[in-house]
């Protein structure tokens, strides 16, 4: 398939099939990559279908081309955010653990990890108000055209 459109912020988009079937979901934590796991538009990628825990179709190991590392998005910010108390405490005062609000933009650093920083907009599948399918703003997927 082909990576139609994927958001590193968010860890999340979509790959249109080259069967011609409706364009399915991909979540950071499929994707074959070295360090941060991200997606870039119109990467050639293969994956395998499987059924997600909410019950919807999704992409998982999600690998370039005869299995080899994707190529990934550059990174969307410049590897600051998160990571340090002081800037934790003035970002949110979220405690002491070095997150805080800043952590989702830094999130993973280098090794690919999981985590959501403030969780502002919401955690996985809900997109802030925009629909699962085509990630338009005002509907749902249930009522996606």
């Amino acid at each position: 398939g082909k990576v139609k459109w994927f958001s590193p912020t968010r860890g999340f988009g979509f790959i249109t099939p080259d069967d011609g079937s409706p364009d399915i979901f991909v979540h950071q934590t499929s994707i074959h990559a070295e360090g941060f796991r991200s997606l870039r538009e119109g990467e050639i990628v293969e994956y395998v279908v499987e059924l997600g825990q909410d019950g919807r179709m999704r992409a998982g190991n999600v690998t370039g081309p005869k299995g080899a590392f994707v190529e990934g998005a550059a990174r969307e910010d410049d590897g600051s955010g998160g990571g340090n108390g002081s800037m934790s405490n003035s970002a949110g005062g979220y405690n002491n653990n070095g997150g805080g609000r800043g952590g989702a933009r830094g999130r993973g650093r280098g090794m690919g990890m999981v985590s959501r920083g403030g969780g502002i907009g919401g955690g996985f599948g809900y997109g802030g108000g925009r629909c699962f399918n085509c990630n338009e703003p005002g509907h749902l997927a249930r009522d996606c055209s």
